[in-house]
């Protein structure tokens, strides 16, 4: 049996996404190519405490990272770092791989785009990628590249139920001024605000309207919702999967503003800016049939059919792809 390890990193900074990331491509391995896969998921943390709230396997030292690796000895590896993580050990870690793992084949999830060449597929889950990296063969990203999580959607419009996410860790901390955000615009909607594993429920709050929710666990439960406002990230693609009418929420400097421009150029209303909050609510119910036709066409894009003959790319061994030897590049030991 081959086996196949995931690196991940999980935190309060970097929040769930890579979790979620992680937890997906080991489903659709396991769907798909039933017993032929063993795999192994590695999660590293970087500097902050979450033992309590995800219980996976994790690991605080590279050290540590590098007896795993060894120990388990894939035959396939995924990469599914976060920014924070290749700023920090991106040198690291292909020069320990480079030198232990030869012969493995070794696959980026939205990370080390600029090591392509040292890397045999770099799989961008994003709609965007710089032109520059366009025509690379060992690259690939689209709508039918997103990682999330499948849902069998069933869709009215006859409620007008908001679902407030700012994601696992609420970076911006949105939340504890939620009521004032949303005070102009509560008769619109029946607002729920979902609270992620690293964020509270505000102890107090002026607007009464807002219900809380935690713990869910099921992606079903976006059924309920046709509305949404969202940070951006892997939640936005569920909501636009699941139909859902969103604002995506993406601050000055947290994306490249090619991803701004591109989603504010298919029709999405994107808010960079706390308060536009309301405004961009209020521009997504008064033209709500407009927003339904667009959602519903992007919705479509995100066509998963494909997804077990990508899988079947991404583990063949591509000689033709050259990788160097990167231990030529830095002169500290690993």
């Amino acid at each position: 049996m081959n086996k196949i390890l995931i690196i991940s990193d999980i935190g309060r900074k970097i929040g769930l996404g890579h979790y979620v990331r992680a937890k997906v491509i080991s489903e659709e391995i396991n769907f798909f190519f039933k017993k032929t896969f063993k795999i192994y998921n590695l999660f590293f943390n970087i500097g902050d405490e979450y033992k309590k709230i995800i219980k996976v396997k994790y690991l605080s030292k590279f050290d540590y990272l590098k007896k795993e690796i060894l120990k388990i000895n894939p035959d396939l590896i995924f990469l599914n770092n976060s920014k924070i993580f290749e700023k920090k050990f991106s040198k690291r870690i292909l020069k320990f791989l480079n030198l232990n793992c030869k012969n493995k084949i070794i696959i980026s999830i939205d990370s080390y785009i600029k090591y392509h060449n040292k890397i045999n597929h770099v799989w961008i889950p994003n709609v965007v990628l710089n032109k520059k990296f366009k025509h690379k063969k060992n690259i690939y990203f689209g709508w039918d590249k997103l990682i999330i999580q499948r849902n069998k959607i069933k869709k009215n419009y006859k409620n007008k139920n908001l679902l407030f996410s700012t994601g696992g860790a609420d970076k911006y901390e949105l939340i504890k001024r939620l009521p004032f955000f949303l005070k102009p615009v509560e008769n619109f909607f029946n607002i729920h605000c979902l609270i992620g594993p690293y964020s509270k429920i505000p102890k107090s709050t002026k607007l009464q309207k807002i219900r809380y929710i935690k713990n869910i666990k099921n992606i079903k439960f976006l059924n309920k919702f046709n509305f949404g406002f969202v940070t951006f990230g892997v939640s936005f693609f569920e909501f636009v999967h699941n139909k859902i009418l969103v604002v995506a929420y993406i601050p000055k400097n947290k994306e490249e503003s090619l991803l701004i421009n591109f989603l504010k150029k298919k029709g999405f209303i994107v808010c960079t800016e706390n308060k536009n909050i309301a405004k961009s609510l209020k521009k997504l119910i008064t033209n709500e049939n407009k927003y339904k036709k667009k959602i519903k066409f992007y919705s479509d894009k995100i066509n998963l059919k494909k997804r077990k003959s990508f899988y079947m790319k991404l583990f063949q061994n591509p000689d033709s792809i050259y990788k160097q030897n990167v231990s030529k590049l830095y002169k500290k030991n690993p």
